[in-house]
């Protein structure tokens, strides 16, 4: 699709060795290649940290993604691949994050990318409220699949109003996780709630990006400005430390909230 525009993705596991994400470097550069081949022109790879992910230290990702880069360019792969992570919301994130511990976005100490476990929300107003009083604005990312989230979207808007970005995945809007999340998905769009939308692309054939597909189908659903907004202006600034633009919002909140909250 060489119409495309060039599309900025910001939650993909791109990096070899750091868990579920590519598991070799010809995995990377085959998943890089498939992102360029989709309009995809700078991409933050987000390896996950805490938890279960200690190991996973912020020099490390930052090497792995210098190597990373130094092997599209020996490969001749036109994309330009920066450090980040996806931040498991615990106790241990806001000390992490302010310590260099928990990389931020693109490792310009404006956005962290963060993630709730699937089945529970505890614990992110704090982490919101931390941050934000350090001038860093947090990400939260895929909160279509959150199961507390599906079953009461009431709680999503206060999340945003505290000053929380949302970040979609591509495959929830294709319908790959379900009717629910999908419709979750467009709910929060069509409310002016979600600000990006990212690949979460984890494998060249698992799990793989699937952005331009993404991007045509939200063209067709809520037109091109919008897509553009979600695909590639706001993800940029994000990879620049910039300020985002708020999406605008289509659709009143309380009604469609509370009927979504008995489909999940």
């Amino acid at each position: 699709m060489s119409d495309l525009p060039p599309l900025v993705d910001i939650h993909c596991h791109l990096l070899p060795g750091f868990g579920d994400g590519a598991k070799t470097w010809e995995e990377s550069l085959e998943m890089a290649q498939m992102a360029v081949s989709q309009g995809v022109r700078t991409a933050i790879a987000t390896p996950h940290q805490l938890g279960m992910n200690e190991d996973n230290g912020s020099d490390k990702i930052r090497e792995a993604t210098r190597e990373l880069q130094e092997r599209l360019l020996q490969a001749g792969i036109p994309l330009t691949v920066l450090p980040g992570a996806t931040l498991r919301v615990g106790l241990k994130l806001v000390d992490s994050v302010l310590a260099g511990a928990g990389m931020t976005m693109a490792d310009m100490r404006r956005h962290v990318l963060v993630e709730l476990p699937p089945d529970r929300c505890q614990g992110l107003e704090h982490v919101i409220e931390s941050l934000r009083g350090e001038r860093i604005v947090p990400i939260l990312a895929q909160p279509e699949r959150n199961q507390v989230l599906l079953a009461h979207p009431e709680k999503v808007p206060p999340l945003v109003h505290r000053g929380c970005l949302l970040q979609l995945t591509a495959d929830s809007l294709l319908g790959t996780f379900g009717s629910a999340p999908k419709k979750m998905a467009e709910w929060l769009i069509e409310c002016g709630l979600a600000h990006v939308v990212a690949s979460d692309g984890h494998g060249a054939s698992t799990r793989r990006p699937r952005m331009d597909e993404v991007y045509e189908r939200l063209r067709k659903r809520f037109g091109q400005s919008l897509a553009l907004l979600l695909c590639s202006r706001n993800p940029a600034a994000i990879a620049s430390g910039r300020r985002v633009t708020t999406p605008p919002k289509g659709r009143q909140i309380g009604l469609f909230a509370r009927l979504l909250g008995r489909v999940a």
